[in-house]
């Protein structure tokens, strides 16, 4: 049973009917702490009092999102308002998902199915809604990103799934009043799946679990579902038209929505139960399968399609506040529509106008008609009639009007329109509501350093990996629900590790700006790039097509080669003293297209003996490893020693080595070791390695250009 098994861990079993009023009256609060424990606001209210461990929150001074974290149901989220409409107090801290005081959001669930297998997106389930379901491993824990969204990631069998939750404008009132549910799927295998989703929403009102849901011109308290074309742009809920305490509603397409292909309403208990078929009985009531009590649900299903190796989809639906102009009266009347619709030169747009009237009064109305009035810049799309003929209406009784309305393509700002209802036997009544008619959203991508550079260090390229930021900002009319950025380079430019190139904004309002950083590099396999490398910042609104752009160059200088003298360890304490034996290694930095060289090193043989033929040619360069052989040397010639003829001259030694024989020859960019030498310290001072001679050469025989720097051995008393 869905309440009383929810409490009976804290107070034992409660009736139904305290609880519906324990919702009301005690407040969702939201917690407190990072991940577990966490909240963030986006522009908020006074802060919310704590509660539970366990649930992290996102919320305005409208509505809050409540998304479970524990290691049961985690994932599951709720909805409520905090201050709801402004203009009304009867609606806050009123739940739009089942959730109450004390518990952790439960009853609404995603089924994924994969291959005619359904999961459960979440962690383990523990109740009723989806106990039955398979589930996968949690990738990522739900948080809040950027105090925007809250992001929870699963990979299920093979595919990766993202649910992110987010808090955008409603379509009907204008505020920021309503939840963005997003899941994007990924198929992280080498084969092509059967994926679809279903998402069941345990919607509530306040109080009141079972309040008819509106469709056009219906209103629905039985089993029903809704298929293709005949889905609606959006349904609604609300318990009275003359004094609504909440009014919820569910928007299924338009804007960046992801249309279903089947929307069920049906009773809790039916869609808890199921994982994706469910016990569907048209004409059923919504009385919650196995119980007694009106409980409503809706399950939207985007039906199985196959997804290819690497292929991403998207599902996105809206959830939150409805919005509705009233006017009270023995004809009670409410009107609801898009409050801003976005205009387009090329096509002409249509939005629904609804209208809902009520016989308040004491007696039936005779002959009800409604009739909706336009404005300038506003006329009713092909086949619609102004004048709707609605008959008798009983006492309490209600009825629904849609209208469908094209926007000339001219038009732009607000406009207002009047529908009016009369009846022979009632006053008539009417209401007016305004809608403004915006450009599209658009993007204006700004880089804050569009030509960076790196500057030439003692160790390398500096700074690296270097920061490139880009400030995204809504330049166009309406908002843009969910925006992506994306960096890229055609050449010589990459990202650094653990930086990825796509990156999710999420919500941008009208005229507003949001930073967003990558770390890059210069590509060094197979070869170094060098000079002004460029990149591309793009920019794209979900469910539009324009892509927008800013381009950015990062000079990188030329990082030249060079051969070192570097005496590496001393054998005993340091400081180095007579007698000790010191190794130098000989080392190419940056050598490109490396195939061979001939070096002459030249020493003091008064100060530093050479012992015997301890020369050991680099691995990198002269040694190469083959599957099940052990480490063969290519073609390294033996050192030639020569030998001071006269006092005071230095002694010299040559080293030559090739990669003949190699599986690759020509090495585009190196740094190692090319041979170590072993020498014994005859006397105290400061004795020098000279590079006499250096020539480093590519697999033509082309020299190399490298610059030579000896290094020196400091031995004390």
């Amino acid at each position: 049973m869905k309440r009383r098994d929810a409490l009976r861990f804290r107070s034992g079993p409660v009736p139904a009917r305290i609880l519906a009023c324990l919702a009301v009256a005690l407040l969702l609060s939201a917690p407190a702490g990072a991940q577990e424990g966490a909240r963030a606001f986006l522009a908020g209210p006074e802060e919310p009092e704590e509660a539970d461990e366990g649930v992290i929150r996102l919320y305005n001074e409208y509505i809050s999102i409540l998304v479970n974290t524990t290691e049961e149901n985690t994932g599951r989220f709720a909805v409520q308002t905090t201050g709801g409409d402004p203009d009304r107090a009867s609606d806050d801290n009123s739940p739009l998902i089942y959730l109450i005081p004390g518990q952790k959001p439960w009853t609404s669930y995603a089924t994924v199915r994969i291959d005619g297998i359904d999961y459960v997106f979440g962690g383990r389930p523990t109740e009723r809604a989806g106990r039955a379901g398979l589930y996968g491993e949690m990738l990522v824990a739900p948080h809040v990103v950027d105090d925007r969204r809250i992001e929870t990631v699963y990979r299920i069998g093979p595919v990766d799934v993202t649910q992110v939750l987010s808090i955008i404008r409603s379509s009907t009132t204008g505020l920021l009043d309503t939840v963005r549910i997003e899941y994007r799927l990924v198929n992280t295998s080498d084969q092509v799946h059967h994926v679809g989703l279903r998402l069941m929403i345990d919607t509530m009102l306040g109080a009141n679990d079972g309040a008819p849901l509106r469709v056009g011109e219906l209103a629905i308290t039985t089993d029903t579902v809704f298929e293709g074309d005949a889905i609606p742009e959006f349904w609604q809920a609300f318990d009275s038209l003359s004094d609504p305490k909440v009014t919820a509603q569910g928007t299924l397409k338009g804007d960046d929505v992801t249309p279903p292909d089947r929307v069920y309403f049906s009773n809790w208990g039916a869609l808890a139960d199921g994982l994706w078929e469910f016990d569907f009985q048209p004409g059923r009531d919504f009385t919650r399968l196995g119980e007694f009590e009106l409980d409503s649900a809706t399950a939207l299903y985007w039906d199985p399609r196959p997804l290819a190796p690497g292929e991403e989809r998207v599902y996105v639906t809206h959830y939150g506040l409805g919005g509705i102009s009233i006017s009270p009266g023995d004809l009670s009347i409410g009107v609801t529509s898009p409050s801003t619709v976005t205009a387009d030169p090329d096509r002409t747009v249509t939005f629904p106008v609804v209208a809902y009237i009520q016989n308040t009064g004491e007696g039936e109305a005779r002959n009800v008609v409604a009739r909706i009035q336009l404005p300038q810049g506003l006329r009713l799309a092909d086949g619609e009639q102004a004048v709707r003929q609605l008959g008798n209406l009983p006492t309490g009784r209600s009825a629904q009007v849609t209208w469908r309305v094209a926007v000339d393509r001219a038009v732009g700002g607000e406009l207002t329109y009047t529908v009016r209802v009369e009846a022979i036997n009632a006053e008539p009544n009417q209401v007016s509501r305004a809608v403004r008619i915006v450009s599209p959203a658009a993007l204006t991508i700004t880089l804050l350093e569009p030509q960076g550079r790196l500057r030439m260090g003692e160790s390398g390229w500096e700074p690296l990996p270097y920061r490139v930021t880009a400030r995204v900002q809504n330049t166009g009319g309406a908002d843009a629900n969910s925006v992506i950025v994306r960096w890229d380079s055609p050449l010589g430019l990459e990202l650094a590790r653990g930086s990825r190139a796509e990156k999710l904004i999420g919500p941008l309002l009208e005229g507003e700006a949001f930073e967003v950083s990558w770390y890059i590099q210069p590509v060094t396999r197979p070869q170094p790039y060098n000079g002004n490398l460029p990149y591309t910042v793009q920019g794209q609104i979900f469910g539009g097509s324009q892509d927008y752009r800013a381009n950015g160059f990062l000079d990188v200088p030329l990082f030249e080669g060079e051969v070192r003298a570097e005496p590496v360890r001393v054998d005993g304490a340091a400081p180095v003293r007579t007698g000790d034996r010191v190794l130098v290694d000989i080392v190419a930095r940056n050598a490109r297209k490396f195939y061979g060289a001939e070096i002459v090193v030249r020493y003091d043989p008064t100060a530093l003996e050479l012992i015997g033929r301890a020369i050991y040619p680099g691995r990198l360069f002269f040694e190469e490893v083959r599957d099940g052989e052990d480490a063969r040397v290519l073609a390294w010639k033996a050192p030639e020693i020569q030998l001071p003829v006269r006092e005071g001259a230095a002694a010299e030694v040559t080293l030559r080595g090739e990669r003949a024989g190699a599986r690759q020859p020509e090495l585009y960019w190196a740094t190692d070791t090319i041979a170590t030498l072993s020498f014994r310290v005859l006397k105290p001072g400061t004795h020098s390695i000279e590079l006499a001679e250096v020539r480093v050469y590519d697999a033509a025989g082309q020299v190399v250009k490298v610059a030579a720097a000896g290094g020196r051995i400091s031995v004390g008393e």
